[in-house]
C-alpha cells in the first residue's frame, strides 16, 4: 500500500524537558511513482529542458543573424572590405573570428546580454529540476543565482525599452 501513514507523539509527562527544548526532524514524501515532484509539477522538468533548448537554439540563430548583418555590411577584422566568402558551417566559423563586432549597435549588445542572461538563468534552474528529483530538495544556490540572473536580465530589457522611449536610437 503507497499511502503509508505514522504518527509520532513527544510527551512531556514529568516536566524533565526545559521550558525551550528544540526538536529536529526530517521528512521525505514522495509521490506514489517514487517522484519527489508533486502531481502539478511532474513534467516541469521537461518544460524547462525544451525552454532551454529553445533558448539555445535561439541563441546561436541570433548570434548567425548578427554575423549577416556584419557580412552585409562587408567590414571584416582589420576594417577591410570583404571578398570571397565561405559558405556552409566552416564559412559561418570563419566569419565569425574575422568580423569586427564592435560595428554592432549597442542595443544589439544588450539584446545579446538579456538573452545570455535568460539562458543561462534557465540552465541553473533546470539544474536545480534536476538535482530536486534526485534529492528531493534540489540547490537553493542555483534557484537564488537564475533569479537574480532573471530579474537582472529584466532589468536590462526595461533600460532597453525607457532608453528607446526616451529617443535613444532617433538620431
Amino acid at each position: 500500500d503507497p499511502a503509508l501513514l505514522r504518527y509520532f507523539v513527544l510527551h512531556n509527562c514529568d516536566d524533565a524537558l526545559p521550558d525551550r527544548t528544540r526538536i529536529r526532524f526530517e521528512f521525505e514524501a514522495r509521490q506514489f511513482d517514487g517522484s519527489h515532484f508533486s502531481s502539478e509539477l511532474s513534467g516541469l522538468a521537461t518544460v524547462y529542458f525544451a525552454k532551454l533548448l529553445l533558448f539555445s537554439v535561439y541563441l546561436v540563430y541570433y548570434i548567425f543573424l548578427c554575423r549577416s548583418y556584419l557580412n552585409e555590411n562587408a567590414i571584416d577584422g582589420f576594417g577591410a572590405k570583404s571578398s570571397g566568402r565561405k559558405t556552409g558551417v566552416v564559412g559561418a566559423v570563419a566569419s565569425l573570428r574575422g568580423l569586427n563586432w564592435g560595428n554592432l549597435h549597442p542595443v544589439i549588445w544588450m539584446l545579446t546580454g538579456v538573452i545570455g542572461l535568460q539562458v543561462f538563468s534557465t540552465a541553473l534552474e533546470y539544474g536545480h529540476l534536476l538535482i530536486y528529483a534526485s534529492n528531493g530538495s534540489g540547490l537553493r544556490a542555483l534557484v537564488m543565482f537564475a533569479d537574480m540572473l532573471h530579474a537582472g536580465s529584466q532589468v536590462l530589457i526595461q533600460a532597453i525599452l525607457v532608453l528607446i522611449a526616451l529617443g535613444w536610437l532617433v538620431t
